[in-house]
């Protein structure tokens, strides 16, 4: 009898690497809660407009993915987002650094956000960041309430065309 046999002896209710064939045991067969970092949205886009220009109101991002979750009572959650790109500053003569941002909404409301950003004038390696993130609190007061999740784009004329971007917001349960 191998060590692990032994310690499931009287145990007949575990699971044993017998009883279940690799790669089917998942999140997603088990109940809400029964795991801590339970991940409950993940939307993402993988480019992103409206980063060369700076608009007042924004550019709406379209997240594909799950967008929204419903908060249980009880449990806390937290909102996690990336923004991974390449911003490239034009180095324009009214100067100043390319900064390429995403606001995140919840429910239409301002919520959180992070940006990334190049500057022609610095030296490296406080010259460009490519990877701008994010993590806060999310949805512990309003259990019950369906929370959405959307984007907004801002972006700069001091970036040049070869600016990209690509977002992943993903929403994760504790408790």
């Amino acid at each position: 009898m191998r060590h692990w046999d032994l310690l499931l002896v009287g145990w007949p209710a575990l699971l044993s690497p017998r009883k279940v064939k690799a790669g089917t045991l998942t999140r997603t067969n088990l109940a809400t809660g029964t795991l801590a970092g339970l991940q409950v949205l993940d939307a993402g886009a993988s480019s992103i407009a409206g980063l060369t220009e700076f608009k007042v109101e924004g550019t709406p991002v379209p997240l594909s993915g799950t967008t929204s979750f419903t908060p249980a009572a009880g449990k806390s959650y937290e909102i996690l987002t990336e923004l991974k790109g390449t911003p490239t500053d034009a180095n324009a003569p009214e100067g100043g650094p390319c900064i390429a941002s995403v606001r995140i909404l919840v429910n239409g409301e301002p919520f959180t956000g992070t940006s990334i950003y190049d500057n022609a004038e610095e030296k490296p390696p406080f010259n460009k960041e490519s990877v701008g993130s994010s993590s806060t609190a999310i949805g512990m007061q309003v259990a019950s309430q369906q929370q959405t999740i959307s984007a907004l784009a801002f972006g700069s004329s001091n970036c040049t065309p070869a600016t990209t971007a690509s977002l992943r917001v993903t929403v994760v349960e504790f408790g």
